[in-house]
């Protein structure tokens, strides 16, 4: 999948496909939206990681969009930031990381609901990453796969935000965990290299590779799987 990047003064709080949702990049995204619908009704996918191959290739900006978009089309949408060590996705929402993900897994018996935050995006809600306290967490599989089950029964659809997947623990975790994975490449900033060891490193991994979006500067019309 490829799609232009949309350049901001404030890029890592602006939600393009909610301020300007019929902008020609609202617009790729729903393309996305649409592909990944096809597969996820033919494989029951319902968890999808949305990692990289390297840090700050626009992970969650690609997760928080297509989150939106599939809001939008009347799916009830969880958002969880898994990339404890480098949270970003409560920027975009505004919202204080404050407890999240690493406080429901050091005391896996609290009401998860309670760190639910609602946005103002009917249908979307995040999970936010927790705690500063969490910072040096090493995700358990078993813990979160459970999780993972709760929200299953909850919700349509579940993006995690994750972490670079080479060369990363909990990246390759939240992966094997995840009925389906989604890797974000940046045209021209992203090393082959790093991108194919990604790839392989997904394939090997017990969840699904659905595809790569390619985040571009230019301003490519279509948007496909590669």
């Amino acid at each position: 999948m490829s799609l232009p990047v949309k350049k901001h003064k404030a890029e890592k709080r602006f939600i393009i496909t909610q301020q300007q949702p019929m902008s020609p990049y609202s617009e790729q995204y729903r393309v996305i939206r649409t592909n990944l619908e096809f597969l996820t009704q033919r494989t029951s996918m319902k968890t999808i990681a949305v990692t990289s191959a390297d840090k700050e290739q626009g992970t969650t900006t690609s997760l928080v969009n297509i989150g939106v978009v599939m809001a939008q089309k009347g799916k009830k949408v969880l958002l969880i930031d898994g990339n404890i060590r480098n949270p970003a996705l409560h920027l975009f929402f505004r919202k204080k990381n404050q407890y999240g993900l690493t406080d429901i897994l050091a005391d896996p018996h609290m009401r998860t609901a309670e760190y639910i935050l609602p946005t103002s995006v009917e249908g979307l809600s995040v999970l936010t990453s927790g705690s500063q306290k969490g910072m040096g967490i090493d995700l358990i599989s078993e813990q979160f796969t459970v999780l993972l089950e709760k929200f299953k029964r909850i919700y349509d659809v579940i993006l995690i935000d994750c972490p670079p997947v080479v060369e990363n623990a909990n990246a390759q975790i939240i992966t094997s965990c995840s009925d389906g994975s989604v890797m974000v490449i940046r045209f021209g900033k992203t090393k082959k290299d790093k991108a194919l060891k990604a790839k392989e490193n997904l394939e090997k991994g017990s969840s699904h590779f659905v595809g790569t979006v390619v985040l571009d500067k230019r301003k490519l019309k279509k948007a496909h799987f590669f």
